[in-house]
């Protein structure tokens, strides 16, 4: 195993694009800050280059070398993290993750996986993260290797079998970059969730799949 996850970060430092297993979807993920590698997810995807991207981290430390939290932010993480919801907060200008991650946004969207083998990666790399799902744009997210292999064949340099997805629902996103939180995709956290440990009315509002 451990030599597994070795190579699976040899690879991305490398700039190679691996398939990670997670509690919701397996992911795509590449060096955050390699554009080359970048460019290579929204091509595989056939995701349009406006749509942005996410980043996986290891730790809550990590998430917060990237963005700036506020006090929701720290109330979500303390609540979820690790698991099954992405933060959209303002990015720190200091990292020299590609523009074509957050496509110019002033904002960037951070989640701890809940996963052993994820979670080892993530903290056997000294750099950024992209995880997006691992699918085509419009087909349903792989939520085991097989559906990985199945959608990519060989386009995917390394994928780690971590076996069926527990949840098997895409995160669920949520911006706290200002004061009214808004979820910007559902998934298995739900608003009444987020609203009970928030104590306050989160607003939704879906417009794509980001």
């Amino acid at each position: 195993m451990e030599n597994l996850i070795t190579q699976a970060a040899k690879s991305l430092k490398n700039g190679g694009v691996i398939s990670l297993p997670t509690e919701t979807v397996y992911s795509l993920s590449v060096n955050a800050c390699d554009d080359m590698a970048v460019e290579r997810i929204y091509k595989l995807k056939g995701r349009p280059q406006d749509n942005p991207l996410a980043l996986l981290v290891g730790s809550v430390d990590a998430a917060q070398q990237m963005v700036i939290f506020n006090k929701n932010a720290e109330i979500l993480a303390e609540a979820f993290f690790p698991g099954a919801i992405t933060l959209v907060l303002p990015r720190k200008q200091n990292k020299k993750i590609s523009k074509l991650v957050n496509v110019g946004l002033t904002t960037l969207a951070v989640r701890m996986p809940k996963h052993k083998m994820a979670l080892d990666v993530l903290n056997n790399v000294d750099f950024p993260v992209v995880g997006t799902s691992a699918n085509p744009s419009g087909l349903p997210a792989a939520t085991n290797s097989d559906m990985v292999h199945e959608y990519f064949r060989d386009m995917v340099d390394i994928v780690l079998d971590g076996g069926n997805c527990d949840i098997g629902v895409a995160s669920t996103i949520v911006d706290v970059s200002n004061d009214v939180p808004i979820i910007l995709r559902q998934g298995s956290i739900s608003a009444a969730q987020l609203e009970d440990k928030l104590g306050c009315k989160v607003a939704i509002n879906n417009p794509g799949k980001p």
